[in-house]
């Protein structure tokens, strides 16, 4: 191709000087976008970074788009800590999350229905995919999930086998998520769902007679309440008390 027709094939014009010309804007304009174009797309690349930082820990599933019960392949398999998530059949068209607020789940608002199911701690799930969005002021981070296991239901007088879908959405205060340490995002989420390995090897939450205080609080946190009768000490939690009698276990009810 001779100089003067890759001019007219740029430039558009049998001019070779307007066709230079044309070349000349061309090549300022590019350049301007080439400048330009890291700092528009600087404003949202921390949210695929961090996307990117959970699916690492976290892997989506491989789901098939044709049927929507089926798990193809791979995906890290999470186990609920929390019994409370509310799941809607995979086959619906429409679900409702799960919000999490300072560390606890809530379902309020949300209907609930023959299609729907509250997962109980222990319930196994698999990622299909994380957003993160702004809502009325607040950071939220949305792993949408598909529950591991299945379900027999009886529909039309038949027996079903399905699995149950949901999102789970936490909550962060507005622009915390753009400069918080990944260390600690992801120990909001383990808070809900934790890798089954890490919740194998956590092992169940056991209190043995013998025991000290601390080593209680090590499996079962801080107790709501403390009462003080001497040499005897009484742990007081939400569905169980624990008995020391100078400084050991002797009782658990």
């Amino acid at each position: 191709m001779s100089k003067r027709r890759w001019i007219q094939t740029i430039g558009g014009t049998g001019d070779p000087e307007l066709g230079n010309a044309r070349v000349a804007v061309t090549f300022v304009v590019v350049s301007l976008l080439i400048l330009l174009a890291p700092h528009s797309l600087q404003a949202k690349s921390w949210k695929d970074e961090l996307i990117g930082k959970i699916t690492a820990v976290y892997v989506p599933t491989d789901r098939s788009m044709w049927d929507l019960e089926n798990i193809k392949a791979g995906g890290t398999v999470l186990v609920m800590t929390q019994d409370g998530a509310l799941g809607s059949l995979s086959t619906d068209a429409r679900y409702y999350g799960s919000d999490i607020k300072d560390g606890k789940i809530s379902t309020e608002g949300a209907p609930m229905g023959r299609n729907s199911s509250i997962l109980k701690k222990g319930q196994r799930v698999v990622l299909t995919s994380v957003k993160i969005i702004d809502y009325q002021g607040s950071d939220v981070l949305r792993l949408f999930f598909l529950t591991a296991d299945t379900f027999q239901r009886v529909e039309g007088g038949n027996t079903a086998t399905r699995r149950y879908k949901g999102s789970l959405d936490y909550f962060f205060p507005g622009g915390y998520l753009a400069k918080a340490d990944f260390a600690e995002i992801k120990k909001v989420i383990n808070g809900i769902v934790v890798a089954e390995s890490e919740y194998k090897d956590a092992g169940p939450a056991t209190v043995s007679l013998g025991m000290s205080p601390e080593q209680v609080e090590g499996v079962l946190g801080k107790p709501s309440k403390v009462i003080e009768l001497g040499a005897k000490k009484i742990f007081v939690y939400s569905d169980i008390k624990v008995t020391f009698m100078d400084g050991k276990v002797t009782d658990v009810q």
